[in-house]
Formats: C-alpha cells, sequence, structure tokens
C-alpha cells in the first residue's frame, strides 16, 4: 500500500542502508523519499489544461457578457474590518469555464453554480478568515498543506486523531481556510 501512496507522490524508493540488523536479511525492505515537496515539480507528467473548445468558448462568453446579472443582488457582507469579497474580479473567464466544464457544456446549470458559489463567498466570507481566528483549530496540527503531487496539486494532510475541539462551525472554518491556503 505505501508504494501506492509513494507513486501517486511521485517520490521513489531512496537508496538507503537498512534500519537495524534483523532488516539486513530482508530483501523487500524498501526506504522511500519523504522529503516534503514544498513546490511543484518541473518535469510534471501530466498534460498542460486544453483551452476551450469552440463550443465552450460561445458559452463562456455568453455568460461573461450575463456578467451583471451574475453579480446582481449578491447578499450584503457583514460590515466589519475584514476583507471583502470582490466577486467581479473572481469571475474571470477562467473561471466560467470551470464551472462549465463541470457542468459538462450545460449553459444554464453552470450559471446557477457559478451564482450559488458567489452567494456563498459572500455569505461564508472564507477570504475573511485569517490565521489568528484559526490559531485555536490548527494548535495540534489536525490539517495542514504541504507539499504537491506528481500533477503540481497541492496536498492536503488531515490528521482526525489531533482533534482538539468540538466546535463544528470552527472545524468547517479550518477546512474552508486550510483549502484556500491551498490553491
Amino acid at each position: 500500500m505505501s508504494s501506492f501512496f509513494s507513486g501517486l507522490l511521485g517520490r521513489k524508493p531512496a537508496d538507503a542502508a537498512p534500519i537495524d540488523e534483523k532488516d539486513a536479511n530482508k530483501t523487500d525492505s524498501v526506504v522511500y523519499d519523504t522529503t516534503p515537496r514544498l513546490f511543484p515539480s518541473t518535469d510534471l507528467k501530466t498534460e498542460p489544461t486544453p483551452g476551450p473548445t469552440s463550443e465552450e468558448q460561445k458559452i463562456v462568453d455568453i455568460i461573461d457578457a450575463q456578467r451583471q446579472e451574475l453579480l446582481k443582488d449578491l447578499p450584503q457582507e457583514p460590515a466589519d474590518d475584514s476583507p471583502r469579497f470582490n466577486a467581479d474580479h473572481w469571475l474571470t473567464p477562467q473561471k466560467i469555464l470551470l464551472y462549465v466544464r463541470a457542468n459538462k457544456g450545460d449553459q444554464e446549470k453552470a450559471i446557477k453554480r457559478l451564482r450559488a458559489t458567489l452567494e456563498w463567498h459572500c455569505q461564508y466570507r472564507p477570504h475573511a478568515i485569517t490565521p489568528e481566528m484559526m490559531r485555536l483549530e490548527g494548535a495540534t496540527g489536525k490539517q495542514y498543506v504541504n507539499g504537491h503531487d506528481r500533477g503540481g496539486r497541492p496536498i492536503i494532510y488531515m490528521f482526525p486523531h489531533n482533534q482538539n475541539t468540538k466546535d463544528a462551525k470552527g472545524h468547517l472554518h479550518w477546512v474552508v481556510y486550510t483549502m484556500e491556503q491551498a490553491i
């Protein structure tokens, strides 16, 4: 099983001596390189994301033309000192393309889900979650971002046994905060 995860992470067995004498007779004893990869590898084995097809580009252009309709009447954020969500800046053609592809080219579903995501950002406010707010949740290292896989995607490690609080809302904020830090 460890070879599966090591292969997924792009790790190769390290050339290392056996740890102790009783392991010296084992021929299947392999030590894997567990060095964290803090930056994506330069020798990625994945193909770059293809550009939009002509059909996808038409849908992206249609949705982008409806930008003002999507941004109209979004929920108001509370007036406080935390950062504000800039929906107009967030709604890029690349994000629209992601939603078009996720909905298999269905324009109406893509619009509906884009709108739901915009509303969620305004209500849940992941951009306003600060490290200071998450100090208690992150104290035990129950979840963190460390390194990248072979495809250059960030890896989030979760250790539920390090749970230190009982506040479900705090847990959810911690998951959202960690995922936002990863992307």
